[in-house]
């Protein structure tokens, strides 16, 4: 693309590369959803391999077969908000509102107000005005159109995941207590 028509792309407010450039902040927001359905399948392949190599007594193995097939569906789940893929808004947004029901009702699981405002968040992310627009067949074609334009996640969310990564290989590998 010449300088020239490049120009006359951006002037353009319904071009498609335009429309990228408008709403590629939540685009990033929402393939970053991808990378924090990752951590919950982090540590839930933790707890289940924990239980089933006997370091969790107290747990019956089944549970942990259980948490392992949680944790692929989280897995399946972060992979399809990575590629914008409309299906796993739906099923996304399953996961994010169960989410929400253990970390907000005591009962469930763990009362933790901040896991309640990141689950507010994603499922607006995914639902409201912002996944609405990333989710519409005209995005899905301006994304087509532009592959040149990349909606990487900011670097933080990297750390943040490679820093749980390397905690819960850390306590996998920790000492062992003996009597």
């Amino acid at each position: 693309m010449s300088k020239k028509s490049a120009r006359h792309a951006d002037a353009n407010p319904n071009s498609p590369q335009a429309l990228r450039q408008r709403h590629l902040i939540w685009e990033k927001c929402i393939r970053s959803i991808g990378i924090l359905f990752y951590l919950p399948a982090v540590l839930l392949l933790h707890r289940a391999a924990m239980v089933l190599t006997g370091q969790a007594p107290e747990t019956p193995k089944p549970a942990g077969l259980f948490m392992a097939v949680f944790a692929l569906i989280f897995v399946i789940a972060g992979y399809g908000f990575r590629r914008l893929d409309p299906v796993f808004r739906y099923r996304g947004g399953v996961l994010a509102g169960l989410s929400l029901l253990l970390f907000a009702v005591p009962k469930f699981g763990l009362f933790f107000p901040a896991g309640i405002a990141i689950c507010a968040y994603v499922l607006f992310l995914i639902f409201g005005p912002p996944g609405r627009k990333i989710y519409s067949a005209d995005y899905q074609r301006a994304i087509a159109a532009t592959p040149h334009i990349q909606a990487t996640p900011p670097i933080i969310v990297w750390v943040a995941f490679v820093t749980l990564l390397l905690f819960s290989a850390l306590t996998m590998a920790g000492p062992r207590g003996g009597a």
